[in-house]
């Protein structure tokens, strides 16, 4: 088991001589990058799928490499590092989709004469999302989540030459750090109370001596990595970057952290009623409002950023309702099929000239009947069609909202109607129908290359039985899910599939949506109320302390 804290090591490794390579021989540095990172990422996988063995029979090992710093008397911390099955369970999502991203990455960005550097900053991203899953204290686990931070930063704005990702890496950094400022409050209280960061002493204390801002410091730090409600402005931005960087952003490192972040801690979640609440309220209208907005979008890549908010958002009522289990398997199977979604898109831009309007694209079918394939199985699995791996999780979570209450049951349940919905959309404009971009030359198509077809065929067989092998394993062998949806009437399990249905049907009839309620839906009147509501008020109070204490009190 122990070989499985190498991981970090060896993807830091791989990051750092690819980031650090000398600016000449061009050809030859971008290959050797592309082989190391990718080699790395293999052995990550291997690694990964070799430690579940352990911890599916209930083993836990810990590690604590060295002494990080102390104050003498007050507080010790000590890198330490844990593996267990929640750990592990997301190992293999992350590593695994990591993997197939860095191999993807090597075909869609090689005329990109920066490669070697983008293929560090891939590793560099995973390493601290390893860490981030692997820590077995607060600190450690900061340390991950402020380098997931730091890289998708380097990461959206890695064309830089364009103002508007620069700008969005700028937007994602600023939003995310009042989850990050949260985040440290809390990790202050919690050494203040327990003088230590440790999981297991902190979850000790607290069972005894309950300090109510902790939860709820935590609970913001995760609405903002994981793009919830009031927090969400900067996921749908944040595809200015390379179409590799949203796969791996969307399905498997930074806005699965605010998520991993609750089911780690739910000891302290637990204690209070409220906080519970307030999750499944935040997920549930998140889960809504996402895919409603989502259904608006003509952009096929924000149309999938909204779907990961929606997705995300079932992630979180799922905790409220203390089904963790639910919420670490649909986020397993979800970074797979969003993986296979947003690579399936990538291959669509990189063949037509980089143009994501679905107003301007159709006919794709006949162009590249494999992405077709792909993206199909990606969407149908997103839509919870039966068996596809979607399916296995995301109907459980809605099933199990109905034990709870009808109203969180219909909310999320009206929530996978849009989803439907924007999903054939999608499929529609993308795929069938004739095409309406006069740039589309055949100088620009091309059949799938060994390596996009190796990817997206991996992702494929991973969205379509991922669901169905690991069910049992995440539900109920080691999570134990206190639900038994076996009891619900059938009627309500039947539901999925007529919203499925219901869904389907307002795509192809393309049903129209009232105008006031398009209105209210739409992106743009979404972030007029953010902007009025929250960011000139922010600015309005920066401009007072500017002038109050910079301008008079520090002249003075």
């Amino acid at each position: 088991m122990s070989i499985s804290f190498l991981l970090v090591p060896i993807l830091l490794l791989a990051a750092l001589i690819s980031i650090m390579q000398p600016n000449y021989n061009l050809k030859s540095r971008t290959i050797f990058a592309g082989f190391l990172t990718c080699f790395a990422s293999a052995i990550a996988v291997a690694i990964s799928f070799y430690s579940i063995q352990f911890t599916y029979n209930g083993f836990e090992a810990f590690f604590s490499a060295s002494k990080w710093f102390s104050d003498w008397t007050y507080l010790l911390v000590e890198w330490d590092f844990r593996l267990d099955i929640l750990t592990s369970i997301m190992l293999i999502a992350v590593t695994g989709v990591s993997a197939l991203v860095h191999c993807y990455s090597i075909n869609y960005m090689s005329t990109d004469p920066l490669l070697s550097k983008f293929m560090g900053f891939l590793s560099l991203f995973t390493c601290f999302m390893v860490i981030l899953i692997q820590s077995s204290s607060l600190v450690v686990l900061f340390l991950g989540w402020e380098g997931v931070g730091i890289c998708s930063f380097l990461l959206i704005s890695f064309w830089s030459t364009r103002a508007n990702a620069s700008k969005s890496a700028v937007k994602a950094m600023v939003v995310n750090r009042i989850g990050d400022v949260c985040f440290l409050a809390a990790i202050c209280l919690v050494a203040n109370d327990t003088h230590s960061t440790v999981f297991e002493v902190l979850f000790s204390y607290y069972l005894f001596s309950f300090n109510s801002l902790v939860p709820i410091f935590f609970l913001i730090a995760a609405i903002a990595k994981s793009a919830q409600l009031g927090l969400q402005t900067w996921l749908p931005d944040a595809m200015e970057g390379p179409t590799p960087v949203s796969a791996l952003i969307h399905a498997a490192t930074m806005v699965t952290a605010g998520v991993f972040l609750i089911i780690r801690l739910a000891v302290i979640f637990n204690l209070s009623s409220n906080i519970s609440l307030i999750i499944i309220i935040i997920g549930s209208i998140t889960a809504l409002l996402a895919a409603a907005i989502g259904a608006f979008q003509k952009d096929i890549k924000k149309v999938i950023a909204y779907s990961t908010c929606s997705q995300l958002g079932y992630m979180f009522a799922s905790c409220g309702l203390n089904e963790y289990a639910a919420a670490i398997f649909h986020l397993y199977t979800h970074a797979f099929f969003k993986a296979l979604l947003f690579l399936s898109a990538g291959v669509i831009i990189h063949v037509i000239s980089n143009e994501q309007d679905t107003r301007r694209l159709g006919a794709f079918i006949s162009i590249s009947p494999l992405t077709y394939i792909s993206f199909l199985i990606g969407s149908l699995s997103l839509m919870g069609i039966p068996f596809l791996s979607g399916y296995y999780s995301k109907d459980f979570i809605i099933e199990s909202s109905y034990i709870f209450g009808s109203f969180f049951y219909i909310i999320l349940a009206v929530a996978a109607i849009f989803t439907v919905y924007y999903s054939i959309n999608n499929i529609r404009r993308v795929f069938l129908g004739s095409t309406k971009s006069f740039f589309l030359s055949i100088l620009h198509i091309h059949s799938l290359t060994s390596i996009e077809l190796f990817v997206l065929t991996t992702l494929s067989v991973a969205s379509i039985f991922s669901g169905y092998l690991s069910r049992d394993l995440v539900l109920f062998t080691v999570l134990d899910s206190s639900i038994n949806v076996e009891f619900i009437p059938l009627i309500i399990k039947n539901i999925p599939i007529l919203i499925v249905i219901v869904g389907t049907y307002f795509a192809c009839y393309n049903i129209k949506y009232p105008f006031t309620l398009k209105l209210f839906f739409k992106r743009s009147g979404m972030f007029d109320i953010y902007y009025s509501a929250i960011s000139q008020s922010s600015l309005l109070f920066g401009r007072t302390v500017f002038n109050i204490v910079e301008r008079h009190l520090l002249k003075t």
